[in-house]
């Protein structure tokens, strides 16, 4: 379904560049890695309660702004930092009120 959305996202203006040679192994990369992630989700969904798992799969944010600032030179925004550190206290919190992880 994803694909066939994009395809229709991408073809809004009437034009659809097609990948070439170069970009076409990234492209199903990128596809690989994109369903093996659902995939892992999925699989964690299953073996532990999502009020353990969701909660870590919000980090994807301030973690990605961390690989895009190291290897492209991306400028880190102070409030992802911020967003960041709200998503790591609610984990924390979570968790806590769960009974999973014993308060300091």
């Amino acid at each position: 379904m994803q694909f066939f959305f994009g395809l229709i996202g991408a073809g809004l203006d009437g034009h659809i560049t097609w990948p070439t040679s170069q970009t076409l192994p990234w492209l199903i990369l990128i596809g690989i890695c994109g369903v093996a992630a659902h995939l892992s989700l999925t699989s964690a969904l299953s073996l532990a309660p999502a009020g353990f798992v969701a909660p870590i799969d919000f980090l994807r944010l301030p973690l990605i702004a961390l690989i895009g600032a190291l290897f492209y030179a991306e400028p880190f925004d102070p409030f992802v930092l911020l967003g960041g550190a709200v998503i790591f206290a609610g984990i924390l919190l979570n968790i806590r009120a769960q009974g999973a992880l014993p308060a300091p």
